[in-house]
């Protein structure tokens, strides 16, 4: 048992297949009764009485936390077995739901063990916590500077005209060389060097979502620590790239112009939690790559220091449009849409974000949901592989 980890990282097909010769097996049943929805977990492995200790023991310390973080910042994890930092880390998922440890049954004899969990369909609705110090890391990030703020509600008229838009622009010489950058780069057949024909080519929303852009990644580098930031946004400019592949290859949402700038402020949240408690955030990330645990359901956990809530809560204080505050609330969990006349939107982000870490070898097909594939019309593995590598390439 002292070396069962390690063992089990280096021989884990050769205990596979003699657990299967000698006749064990894992039978997981899931079902509805009454007005609960049940996991059943079997296995004829009898427990030991020193197992049985072991758990009881588990269960304690974990009644006694009160969040996922003292978990991992508090508790002295078992090493010489599996049942340690995971058994904690799903009674947290439990009590995060509002379920106490009768939600958790075991049952042991003879010839096999039992482990149930029942969890009331009528179970709360999880709320948007932030916690106290990163709410107050919220506050005091400054507002868009006026001129911006004057820009995005000159923009967000149907009727604006072009040569008002351009004498706002004209208040911000950095945003005037983003705005003729980027109309440039776009393999013009002509050189633009105005305001005003910068701003007919790519139109006024598309506009709005530079200004957004430009304006957020400068008050964020201002307030927060620079090499943070960028290392954040470089991931950041891969998924909205990601993102616009994805959307011309299943030609989904190729025509939101809120897509790229979506992708690019998804994970703005992130920045505020590692300026807000950095030490507990490198400690969720050092124990979810070791534990092979999934780093946003950690964090989700952690009650208040969900990066998507967090940047969903700047996007609003920013007056941000619903589509992309939406969208950052949800790159995670696309099924949690309040609306879902930006599904594409976000399942598309979605997708981006997870093939930045799948192209690294982070993460596996079976850790993407597949209903949002399906939603996508990419039904299985084989056809997941294809589209991985035409947007790779």
């Amino acid at each position: 048992l002292k070396d069962f980890r390690d063992h089990l990282g280096e021989d884990r097909d050769k205990y596979f297949e003699s657990a299967k010769k000698l006749g064990y097996f894992v039978n997981i049943s899931f079902y509805l009764k009454r007005e609960s929805f049940f996991i059943l977990v079997v296995n004829n492995s009898v427990l030991l009485p020193v197992e049985k200790e072991r758990i009881k023991e588990k269960l304690k310390k974990a009644s006694e936390l009160d969040n996922i973080q003292d978990a991992f910042c508090q508790v002295e994890v078992d090493q010489t077995e599996g049942a340690g930092l995971g058994f904690i880390t799903m009674f947290m998922m439990l009590k995060n739901m509002g379920l106490t440890s009768k939600a958790l049954r075991f049952f042991s004899n003879q010839s096999e063990t039992k482990i149930k969990i029942e969890i009331p369909l009528t179970t709360v609705e999880e709320e948007d916590i932030i916690a106290k110090e990163v709410k107050e890391k919220i506050d005091h990030i400054p507002q868009f500077p006026p001129h911006i703020n004057e820009l995005v509600k000159a923009l967000n008229q149907p009727d604006a005209d072009f040569k008002d838009i351009a004498n706002i622009v004209k208040k911000d010489p950095a945003f005037i060389a983003e705005l003729l950058k980027t109309v440039n780069s776009a393999m013009v057949a002509r050189k633009v060097n105005n305001i005003k024909d910068a701003v007919k080519m790519l139109g006024f929303q598309s506009v709005r979502n530079l200004v957004l852009g430009h304006a957020s990644q400068k008050i964020l580098m201002e307030n927060f620590p620079v090499k943070s930031v960028k290392k954040i946004m470089e991931h950041s400019v891969k998924v909205a790239g990601n993102a616009v592949k994805i959307s011309k290859t299943i030609k989904r949402c190729d025509n939101c112009d809120d897509l790229f700038t979506a992708a690019i402020l998804h994970d703005i949240g992130k920045i505020i939690l590692q300026a807000s408690c950095p030490k507990l955030i490198k400690t969720l990330e050092d124990n979810c790559r070791d534990k092979g645990l999934n780093q946003f359901i950690a964090e989700k956990l952690s009650h208040g220091y969900n990066h998507a809530v967090v940047g969903a809560s700047l996007a609003d204080k920013w007056k941000f449009p619903e589509s992309l505050v939406l969208a950052i609330k949800n790159h995670h969990s696309p099924f949690q849409l309040k609306n879902t006349d930006y599904f594409d939107l976000v399942s598309v982000i979605y997708i981006a974000n997870i093939l930045y870490y799948y192209f690294l070898d982070e993460v596996k097909y079976e850790d993407i949901n597949t209903q949002v594939l399906r939603h996508l019309g990419i039904n299985n593995f084989k056809e997941f592989e294809a589209f991985a590598k035409k947007i790779e390439n």
